[in-house]
């Protein structure tokens, strides 16, 4: 309280405690306030409760002592705290009962899966870039199969680029095998230069996308496609699926390794001519390299020696521009050399 209103409501009631008979106007001419000042100290007094409303006095005022007011005021408060503690206890009941009515239908939602299945390319295309561009903290995506067409990779570049500009993150996961393809070696190069992350495994289960925890694309397997072998994926919503299926990509990221960066040159080349002076032999070679046996296992089943072995792997290895033995088979794959 500023001084002026203590100092006024001090001086009312040094004059007015032993006098029950007081009149306002009396007090205003002793004291040579206005009646303001004197209906602001009465205010003031009265919040201490050191004044009381009474019907009976001549002012309309009954003056308690100190003690009485100090009672007073702690019996207010004392109703005041049971009122909020009553508010608490009613408030207990209804959330008791809000959990009690709606947790099992939020249990519900979440437990129970909604799947729908999107047939045709364009559906299923029109269905990830809405998705995607509604993304609010990640994109996690695995690849198993034939190395996905340079279109598709074109347009998946593209919403990749606009999630990962608003600060999306993006993990994916291809087959090591399609990973050799040139146009998927450096689409997955151009990922990793803008911010996502990219790793190769030589198995994967499924081709699956995951948007944040609540809804992933699963492909249809070619066994359950139509006749026609239309493009199918099921669409999956709800947390508890969705999550089991994010534990499957995490079991197979925690598998898979970072692509091996491709030099100039590098990736399968095709021969002037159709597999120019490539034997039987050389068939079979490459068809046991991209098995991933090694020369002594490979010399075990065609009868030859390791070091015959050895000598035409090495010759292979060059002819298809390759960096490894297992990348040798999968480019052999890759431009028909496997074929009889």
């Amino acid at each position: 309280m500023p001084d002026v209103r203590r100092s006024h409501a001090e001086e009312l009631y040094a004059r007015i405690v032993g006098d029950p008979l007081w009149r306002p106007e009396q007090v205003c001419r002793e004291l040579d306030w206005s009646d303001e000042e004197l209906a602001t100290a009465v205010g003031e007094l009265a919040k201490l409760s050191l004044l009381v409303e009474s019907r009976t006095a001549p002012s309309g005022w009954t003056v308690l002592t100190p003690e009485s007011a100090v009672h007073t005021l702690v019996d207010q408060a004392m109703r005041s705290s049971l009122s909020v503690l009553d508010e608490v206890v009613d408030m207990r009941r209804s959330v008791k009962s809000l959990v009690t009515t709606f947790q099992p239908i939020h249990c519900r939602s979440v437990t129970e899966p909604q799947l729908d299945i999107l047939l045709g390319e364009a559906e299923v295309t029109a269905a990830l870039e809405n998705a995607t561009r509604h993304a609010r903290y990640r994109v996690l995506s695995m690849h198993p199969g034939r190395p996905l067409p340079a279109p598709a990779l074109h347009s998946g570049l593209e919403r990749d680029t606009a999630a990962l500009e608003r600060g999306i993150e993006i993990r994916t996961i291809h087959l090591a095998s399609a990973a050799a393809a040139p146009h998927v070696a450096d689409y997955l190069r151009r990922l990793g230069e803008l911010g996502g992350q990219v790793r190769t495994a030589h198995v994967l289960p499924m081709r699956l996308i995951v948007i944040d925890h609540t809804l992933a694309f699963v492909a249809l397997p070619r066994s359950l496609r139509a006749p026609d072998g239309t493009v199918a994926s099921v669409r999956v919503r709800g947390e508890l699926l969705v999550g089991i299926l994010e534990d499957v990509f995490d079991h197979c990221w925690g598998g898979g390794t970072p692509p091996v960066p491709r030099t100039a040159g590098a990736g399968p080349r095709e021969p002037e001519s159709d597999r120019p002076g490539l034997t039987e032999r050389h068939r079979q070679i490459l068809q046991l390299l991209s098995g991933g046996l090694t020369d002594e296992a490979i010399s075990r089943k065609l009868g030859v020696s390791e070091r015959t072995v050895g000598r035409q792997v090495a010759e292979l290895i060059s002819r298809l521009g390759a960096e490894s033995r297992f990348q040798a088979g999968v480019n052999a794959a890759l431009l028909g050399w496997l074929e009889p």
